[in-house]
């Protein structure tokens, strides 16, 4: 008895996204992946952005835009936020 089957890929939606916002540098090639595999094209057709920044993202092709956040500063803000969310 082998492996089952693969399961079949979803209906394509009736209005497709414009852009992916991946939060992990790790599932960005798994979204180019199941992107193209479906036929749009990276750009122009879907955009995909990455909040990790992450180093790798300079060989990826095509070019990934990422966003790169203050994570220190961030969190260091985060006790006063909590305290006084409208602050």
């Amino acid at each position: 008895m082998g492996a089952p089957p693969d399961p079949p890929d979803p209906p394509d939606p009736p209005d497709p996204p414009t852009a992916v916002f991946v939060r992990s540098g790790r599932m960005v090639l798994g979204v180019y992946q199941a992107v193209t595999g479906r036929g749009p094209r990276v750009p122009p057709d879907i955009g995909v952005v990455d909040s990790d920044d992450p180093p790798r993202a300079r060989w990826i092709t095509p070019a990934l835009t990422t966003v790169r956040q203050p994570l220190p500063e961030t969190a260091g803000d985060a006790p006063r936020r909590a305290r006084c969310p409208g602050c």
